[in-house]
């Protein structure tokens, strides 16, 4: 669905990535993972079209749709939840009210918000937020799904629900690749695994076979550091 070439990224002096190539194909359900720093978010971005890069194509097949959901969720404050997952039905895909309705109705039952509809952001955990920005990607058809560290700004017990609800996902046709520290979840739901380091991928391999690895030092360092939290 999704061919990255050679992608590179600069701030400044600092190269953020530094020639990424990777193929993301139909089904995919990819953990990226690298240290602080590491270039992981800017694919992302850089994947949906919210960050420009320097050098370098992304080539996407064109019936592919993108997703993205953000750490810290994204939506508006001013809508109510149906009004945050039916605006950008009927602005980008041009959707009538009632359409746009009854498939908002149908994502927020699927990630257990369906008595929210008429709350507006401010009153709801954050937890529930985020399931709610996940239920407005779902109304928009996405092929694929980027989730960029989608429990980092949750407190400890909302956590396991928004992990819950992209578990869920994770068993339709629809690419995955997420960006977490979630290590164990990840390992539950992935079938491959990227590690990036410096702006670079330094292992893309099946998921089994990358928990596998013992030959790599700093893969297992790393590893273990999370694992200890």
């Amino acid at each position: 669905m999704i061919k990255l070439i050679q992608l590179t990224k600069r701030y400044s002096n600092d190269t953020v990535l530094a020639g990424i190539s990777m193929e993301i194909c139909k089904g995919d359900i990819i953990g990226l993972i690298g240290p602080s720093g590491s270039g992981k978010s800017t694919v992302l971005r850089c994947i949906a079209g919210i960050e420009e890069y320097d050098t370098g194509e992304i080539i996407v097949d064109k019936n592919c749709r993108i997703g993205m959901v953000f750490q810290n969720f994204n939506l508006f404050n001013n809508m109510s939840v149906i009004e945050n997952l039916c605006y950008p039905q009927q602005k980008v895909l041009k959707r009538t009210k009632n359409n746009a309705e009854g498939i908002a109705i149908q994502m927020l039952k699927k990630v257990n918000m369906m008595g929210f509809f008429d709350r507006f952001p401010s009153s709801l955990s954050g937890g529930q937020k985020q399931r709610v920005a996940i239920a407005r990607t779902l109304c928009m058809d996405p092929s694929i799904i980027l989730f960029d560290e989608p429990t980092s700004a949750l407190d400890p017990e909302n956590v396991s629900e928004v992990l819950d609800v992209i578990k869920s996902i994770a068993t339709d046709e629809i690419g995955i690749i997420i960006v977490t520290h979630e290590l164990r979840f990840i390992r539950s739901i992935a079938n491959r695994m990227i590690f990036i380091d410096h702006g670079k991928i330094e292992v893309d391999m099946e998921k089994d076979d990358f928990f596998k690895l013992t030959v790599n030092k700093r893969i297992n360092s790393f590893l273990e550091s999370l694992l200890s939290h």
